[in-house]
């Protein structure tokens, strides 16, 4: 039997980046359900993607934060559409992301 203190998390390249770039926001350990959650935000064939979690387990600083910052900083994808049920919400994502991948290019050269 596997507990939890043992289990380890599988990261993908934008989640180690985004450990690195952004610990302000990932101020945890990421657990399986962030990686998932990346991993399928990386593969090119998924188009769309659903997931259910929580209030306040990571899924907006993930997809909504970490892996644009991560596409535009690594020159992955030039463009990226980020919909949300309000425009405040979705304004917020995108002034967030600003700020954050400045922090991000200046510290990665």
């Amino acid at each position: 039997m596997t507990t939890k203190a043992s289990r380890r998390v599988e990261m993908t390249a934008a989640l180690e980046w985004a450990m690195e770039f952004l610990p302000h926001y990932l101020t945890e350990s990421p657990c399986g359900f962030h990686a998932e959650l990346m991993g399928d935000l990386e593969n090119a064939d998924k188009r769309l993607i659903a997931r259910v979690a929580p209030r306040g387990h990571g899924k907006s600083v993930i997809a909504c934060l970490a892996y644009p910052l991560w596409c535009i900083c690594e020159q992955k994808r030039r463009n990226i559409v980020i919909v949300t049920h309000e425009q405040g919400l979705a304004t917020g994502f995108v002034r967030t992301r600003t700020v954050s991948r400045r922090a991000a290019q200046a510290t990665s050269g």
